[in-house]
């Protein structure tokens, strides 16, 4: 039977080269002719078969060729393996397609083979063969597909002290120069040996990406801490069982509520079941952590630890005296250590990311995202006033006035009050965070707390729950009762019970309500409850908050007295003795300076130094003045129990003293 020629070189056994050239040479042992069809010159060659022939090689395999081609030792070289992931992917998959065209059966064409294969043109694909097979030769057939063109990434026609001055520019805090600026200000100090703007900005961009970490640290210290900071073992580890840690935080709420209030979030963490207790204040001080506290043991019971940074709210007398009542041990971090109280920092972030950024009033945790937003409140003014405006047809200045509106405002953005802020707070901790899987338990913080058979300490009755977290002292029992002087308290607490023991000292509990006390004597056996009618219903935060900001006020006065007086003689302004002067025909005495006479006046008796008493303590007249004396002449030990009173008096002392010595020296 008559086959065309590639059908007959597998039968045959011989290659299809030698096949054409016996032919051509007319020594040919079998039957051939050309018949009319596809092929050079219209022609397509058939070979006579006989079928014995044929059927003896059906089952041999198409002939390769390469019949014994050794295995190729692909090595990889240190120019493949600098190449990316996806670069020596495509170079492998290159190869791979190359030998199978090598591969091929030896009847088969280039476009038999390539049909449906996605390549370059056919003189293309042809040199990637010879590439291959010329460094199948030399071992390094992948060396030969690597593109090695061009500079070296790292390569910079830089000097040493180039590169040290940009990398100067770039670290540097004092001022932010972008990339332009750094080459004008390089090139002033290079000249003409400074190369290209383009080169320094490239080494600009390579330098910042082959240093991403230090680049970072200097932009933002604490968040390069948060990612590069090592973190070997597990933080949740120190935990054993429910209410064995907590850890204390507390934050401002990403988002300003209707009042215009940031509000902080007072957070308490069991670390153990990753269970949270928050409450909502308008700022941090002592009560706010008190009050967090008696919501957080009414809900998890009371822990044996906690753990809190070194804040004043946190070193205060009253949140140390709180944990002293309830027998709770106290572990401080070191300042700016967040890393120390990762899970509460983790959850405000989740906090942050779920539930404020869903809220209306959310000004973002940084002011890129605070300025982004309020770009985007402004867009959404401009496009309510342009449609207002083609709606009404507004003239020019009615649409000034329209993008200038506060209804305009309203409509975009209506903040949430305090007490809606505080429901969806809690709604969020209840039925979502508690509720759902964590990631570092492996299962609700719920589900955790409730397998753990270990019983939760409580305090059943809530009153003395509110005893045990008011504020403690110790004072003595007067004929007027107990006496209290204090963050602008004057108040006499007294009850017909106090009358046994008087002159005796006794422990006070300090209450939200200012018109109570609570009396314990030294065995902390109750007394009474010592009334004082006047400041009854008052509540001790709010009357301390305002004692402050009167004394912010006072000293604001006394600045600004202090500074009139200072203009008064800079300026040389006239007085009125100088009006009268400048007015009167007569000389008048001239005005003398303090430096003019030095006059001794010879005082009363009872006018002279003070008698002292003890050696050297003098007579004084309030306990304002025996904190100072005490401060200057350092006998502060001397007068313990007196700045244990008066803690608050003591504190405006110190700053006297401290104006004092300034005054001296200035």
């Amino acid at each position: 039977m008559w086959v065309t020629a590639k059908e007959a070189v597998p039968i045959l056994g011989i290659e299809y080269i030698a096949l054409k050239v016996q032919i051509h040479r007319k020594t040919a042992k079998f039957k051939y002719r050309y018949v009319e069809g596809k092929g050079r010159g219209g022609r397509t060659l058939e070979i006579w078969i006989d079928d014995t022939a044929k059927s003896e090689t059906v089952a041999k395999p198409a002939q390769k060729r390469h019949m014994q081609e050794k295995p190729v030792n692909m090595h990889r070289s240190n120019a493949f393996l600098r190449l990316k992931a996806e670069k020596q992917s495509e170079i492998l998959e290159r190869v791979e397609l190359i030998k199978s065209y090598v591969n091929r059966p030896i009847w088969m064409s280039f476009s038999e083979w390539a049909e449906g294969k996605n390549l370059p043109t056919r003189a293309h694909f042809l040199k990637w063969v010879r590439l291959y097979r010329q460094g199948i030769r030399n071992q390094n057939a992948l060396d030969l597909f690597c593109d090695n063109r061009g500079r070296p990434r790292e390569s910079f026609k830089m000097t040493q002290e180039m590169r040290q001055a940009a990398e100067c520019y770039i670290l540097q805090t004092k001022t932010h120069p972008s990339d332009v600026v750094i080459y004008a200000c390089m090139k002033q100090y290079f000249g003409d040996a400074l190369p290209s703007c383009d080169t320094v900005l490239r080494y600009l961009k390579w330098y910042r990406e082959s240093n991403k970490a230090l680049i970072l640290h200097k932009e933002n210290p604490d968040k390069a801490k948060g990612k590069s900071l090592a973190a070997f073992g597990n933080a949740s580890e120190i935990a054993k069982y429910k209410n064995h840690y907590w850890e204390l935080d507390g934050t401002p709420a990403d988002l300003i509520c209707s009042d215009g209030i940031r509000y902080t979030i007072i957070a308490a963490l069991d670390i153990y079941s990753r269970r949270v207790c928050l409450t909502v204040e308008p700022k941090s001080n002592s009560y706010a952590l008190a009050r967090n506290m008696r919501e957080a043991i009414l809900k998890l019971g009371v822990p044996e630890n906690v753990v809190c940074d070194n804040g004043r709210d946190y070193k205060s007398n009253h949140f140390e005296s709180v944990l002293q009542n309830l027998g709770i041990n106290k572990k401080e971090v070191p300042p700016f250590s967040g890393q120390n109280k990762p899970h509460v920092e983790r959850f405000f972030g989740t906090l942050t990311r779920e539930l404020f950024s869903s809220l209306e009033g959310y000004v973002g945790p940084d002011v890129a995202t605070r300025s982004a937003i309020q770009s985007q409140m402004s867009y959404e003014r401009k496009l309510n006033a342009i449609k207002e405006w083609k709606k009404q047809q507004y003239t020019s200045d009615s649409f000034k006035r329209a993008m200038t509106s506060k209804k305009e405002v309203m409509e975009v953005f209506v903040p949430l009050s305090a007490d809606e802020l505080r429901a969806w707070v809690n709604a969020w901790v209840d039925a979502v965070y508690e509720q759902r899987k964590h990631g570092g338990i492996n299962m609700t913080p719920m589900e955790k707390y409730n397998a753990d058979i270990t019983p939760a300490r409580t305090v059943e009755d809530t009153r003395m729950l509110d005893i045990l977290l008011g504020e403690w002292r110790e004072m003595t029992v007067g004929k007027k009762g107990i006496v209290i002087r204090r963050d602008g308290i004057d108040a006499e607490y007294q009850d017909i019970k106090l009358i046994g023991y008087i002159g005796e000292r006794v422990y006070v509990a300090l209450g939200q309500d200012a018109g109570e006390v609570y009396v314990y004597n030294a065995e902390m056996a109750p007394i009474c409850v010592a009334i004082d009618e006047s400041m009854k219903g008052k509540s001790r935060e709010q009357i301390r908050a305002l004692h402050k900001e009167m004394g912010k006020i006072e000293r604001e006065k006394t600045k600004l007295v202090k500074r009139a007086n200072e203009l008064m003689e800079k300026m040389q302004y006239p007085a009125y003795k100088d009006v009268i002067a400048s007015a009167a025909k007569v000389a008048l005495p001239a005005k003398q300076t303090k430096q003019a006479h030095k006059i001794d006046i010879e005082l009363p008796d009872e006018h002279k130094e003070d008698t002292v008493m003890n050696g050297d303590r003098p007579l004084f007249t309030s306990d304002f003045d025996a904190l100072v004396w005490a401060i200057e002449n350092n006998k502060e030990a001397e007068f313990g129990e007196l700045i244990n009173e008066r803690s608050e008096l003591y504190e405006l002392a110190k700053n006297e003293v401290e104006y004092r010595t300034k005054e001296r020296a200035g």
